[in-house]
């Protein structure tokens, strides 16, 4: 992307949060800005970003195959965002043992030995910390946007126009997938207004509260749902139809027009483009990380 292009917004009308784990934005990236950071820059959407990834140096999810995998480092200066925190992954498990043990008590949803549950109990602490930058730096803001650093994208997403026909409406506002919605909300995107955006970006803070009520296990999308219906005057709308797909640290995309564009499509295609990238997580590559990366301390 042209750097000049990627000026930074200080009174943004939109805010976008990427939280979790920053697996490959060198290869995200360009798919990123071209199905939706270049679209709002031709609207003239003025918009800022900021986000909050945790720091490892393997990832272990043997649901997804990645097993002592290394996640990037460096890429995450493509974002040009305003903020961005790393903060250490051994600090989160230490801040989120609690809830972790409590959650084990309630079963394994994925059945993989609480890997998946430990490992959303971290995406959901990197998304509290991504939402409050957020909500601290555009306290006036009245839309935020939140994604994964690991989506494709196989059609644009049209966040001016999902505004654009919300404008009437004085409700506060939760737009999610209206795929892959796994007995309750699609966690993967979701557009919201300023009150449900605090809803689903400081659902960790809710965690030991729904299992305490609901005696369920973790479920990632179940207990989105469950957040967004505990507010009355929040209003849900599961319209997104632009598809997104996860990719993953041993995996390779090229997304090319002509193809079928069908999620089932673009699955079947990502398993035949399997590859490696670029490993970030040297420690020169870490020394030359972005001034605006901010380090939470790690525990002593």
């Amino acid at each position: 992307m042209n750097r000049n292009s990627a000026k930074i917004c200080l009174a943004p009308n939109l805010v976008i949060v990427m939280f979790g784990v920053n697996r490959n934005l060198s290869t995200t990236f360009h798919n990123l800005d071209q199905q939706v950071l270049k679209l709002l820059r031709s609207r003239g959407v003025q918009y800022a970003l900021t986000w909050a990834f945790s720091e490892t140096s393997a990832l272990s999810n043997p649901r997804s195959k990645e097993i002592g995998t290394e996640p990037e480092y460096r890429s995450a200066r493509l974002l040009s965002a305003l903020q961005g925190s790393y903060i250490n992954q051994a600090y989160i498990d230490h801040l989120t043992s609690d809830l972790f043990i409590e959650a084990c008590r309630h079963g394994d949803p994925w059945e993989d030995d609480f890997h998946s549950i430990r490992n959303h109990i971290r995406y959901l602490h990197t998304l509290k910390i991504a939402s409050i930058q957020a909500f601290v730096m555009a306290p006036s803001c009245k839309w935020f946007l939140f994604l994964r650093p690991d989506l494709i994208f196989s059609d644009a997403l049209d966040v001016e126009s999902l505004i654009s026909s919300q404008s009437s409406s004085d409700k506060d506002l939760a737009i999610t997938p209206a795929w892959h919605r796994w007995g309750g909300t699609n966690d993967r995107i979701c557009l919201a207004t300023r009150q449900a955006a605090e809803v689903y970006g400081l659902r960790y803070d809710r965690a030991s509260e729904y299992l305490s009520i609901e005696a369920k296990p973790l479920h990632a999308e179940v207990f989105l749902q469950w957040c967004l219906d505990q507010r009355d005057d929040v209003v849900q709308l599961p319209i997104i139809n632009s598809r997104a797909h996860r990719i993953r640290c041993n995996e390779s995309h090229q997304l090319i027009p002509e193809l079928d564009t069908t999620l089932s499509a673009i699955l079947s295609a990502q398993k035949a483009l399997l590859g490696t990238i670029n490993r970030w997580a040297s420690a020169k590559a870490k020394s030359v990380y972005n001034k605006a990366i901010i380090r939470l301390p790690r525990p002593q």
